[in-house]
């Protein structure tokens, strides 16, 4: 039917409930091989792993021929998006889940329908772009969410680790970085009990300082950085000295001895 069937609203609605049902199987599959052991050498156990398999490769191969369709609903996209990922077809999941986000960029109309759809499709895409690479995109598209929902934190700090990532590919974003994760750690900085939101993003932004310095250039700025970041974290420690866990403790001592390896490096030359 995907083959020969025409584009037409009927005809996709019913191939989507043969996806719907390909994954259902999928998961009762999926859920039997959980059940066996998933390292198992049995021949039940190989049965399941190749009933999977099959089931995977079926569903594959009819999202890829529906990516193709132009006659969807815009759930019906997203739904096809969500099961490429599934099965693992990133780059389709990928296009169409950018092709969804900017019909509704273009048009307030359709944002309006998609509702909270929209912010998970935005999340996975910007996952799924910062994975593969394109952090660009995905800044751009966390930008997008954060403007949506400008009083949400998840947002900004998913934009700030996107920023920071990139900036460790190029060090020309830290400069972004740090005014994203300075004006972050501000909006909490009045909070009488710190969440552990503030102290990932003052080691971020520290982070950020000491990638700054690291960077080269004038010696003078760089000084000045890596003593912003070191202070940073000192005057965190000295308030919090538990912080939000003993992982972030060790992150923060361990930037900590960067910092002054960097500035140990930086006097003797």
């Amino acid at each position: 039917m995907a083959d020969w069937g025409p584009d037409v609203p009927s005809v996709n609605s019913t191939l989507i409930q043969l996806i719907n049902m390909l994954h259902e199987k999928l998961q009762q599959a999926q859920a039997r091989v959980k059940e066996i052991g998933e390292t198992s050498n049995t021949s039940a156990a190989n049965n399941a792993r190749a009933k999977v398999k099959s089931i995977s490769g079926l569903m594959g191969t009819l999202l890829e021929k529906m990516a193709s369709r132009k006659q969807l609903s815009l759930p019906a996209e997203i739904y096809i998006a969500d099961m490429c990922s599934t099965v693992g077809l990133d780059d389709t999941a990928r296009d169409i889940y950018l092709r969804v986000a900017n019909q509704v960029e273009k048009d307030p109309a359709i944002a309006k329908t998609a509702g909270r759809a929209i912010t998970r499709v935005r999340s996975n895409l910007i996952n799924m772009l910062a994975k593969q690479g394109d952090y660009e995109e995905a800044n751009k598209q966390a930008g997008q969410l954060v403007a949506a929902h400008p009083r949400a934190l998840e947002p900004m700090m998913e934009q700030g680790r996107i920023l920071l990532t990139w900036s460790e590919k190029d060090p020309s974003h830290y400069k972004d970085a740090v005014a994203h994760w300075a004006k972050l750690r501000n909006s909490l900085l009045g909070m009488v009990k710190k969440p552990p939101e503030y102290f990932e993003a003052t080691y971020n932004l520290a982070f950020a300082l000491y990638g700054q310095a690291s960077a080269g250039g004038d010696k003078a700025q760089a000084a000045e950085k890596a003593k912003q970041a070191q202070q940073l974290l000192k005057s965190t420690l000295l308030l919090n000295p538990n912080l939000s866990s003993p992982d972030m403790v060790i992150q923060y001592n361990s930037l900590l001895e960067k910092i002054n390896e960097l500035q140990e490096r930086a006097s003797s030359r």
